[in-house]
């Protein structure tokens, strides 16, 4: 997605980390309880209203997963000493959520 692509700084994988590409890249959009917000707002203006009205909707928390990844030294050179990446998530506030207003 395009939020995958802004993670990956416009790029298909991470800058010196090309083990990391799109395909192991979770996002969550949570609430502050750590639900799924119902309903989704459809833009940082729609969230900021729901943000407002109560907190079932507002998307108060982003998480970030990293999963099945797999380190490979001099990309490619010594596939024989392959180690995998241990999953690795990070909850943070969301912010603003690109909202420009």
């Amino acid at each position: 997605t395009e939020v995958e692509s802004l993670v990956l700084f416009g790029g298909t994988s991470l800058p010196a980390g090309a083990e990391i590409t799109a395909a192991n890249i979770n996002i969550e959009y949570l609430t502050a309880d750590g639900h799924t917000p119902d309903p989704f707002p459809g833009s940082p203006e729609d969230n900021i209203a729901a943000c407002l009205s109560g907190p079932d909707g507002c998307i108060a928390l982003v998480r970030v997963s990293i999963t099945g990844a797999t380190y490979v030294p001099m990309v490619g050179l010594f596939p024989f000493l392959a180690v995998p990446i241990p999953a690795s998530t990070v909850t943070m506030p969301a912010e603003s959520l690109g909202y420009r207003g």
